[in-house]
């Protein structure tokens, strides 16, 4: 599958950090912005996660004995 391209605009001093990050790291700027990007959704994500999971928490009845659920 091609790679997807997507067309960001940046403030100025965004996009001097991508770019220093880049020249540190002796990379592309468009390959920093990929995993900044990338972290930046797994980190989303685990706060959704657990945010869904305090709330089925909060909500739990009852709970189910360890050994029980495996049976």
């Amino acid at each position: 599958m091609a790679a997807k391209r997507l067309l960001v605009s940046l403030d100025e001093k965004t996009f001097d950090e991508i770019t220093n990050l880049a020249k540190i790291n002796k990379s592309s700027s468009s390959k920093v912005a990929k995993e900044l990007i990338i972290s930046s959704l797994e980190l989303e994500e685990d706060a959704l996660f657990l945010k869904l999971a305090e709330k089925r928490l909060a909500e739990a009845k009852y709970w189910v004995k360890h050994e029980d659920a495996w049976k």
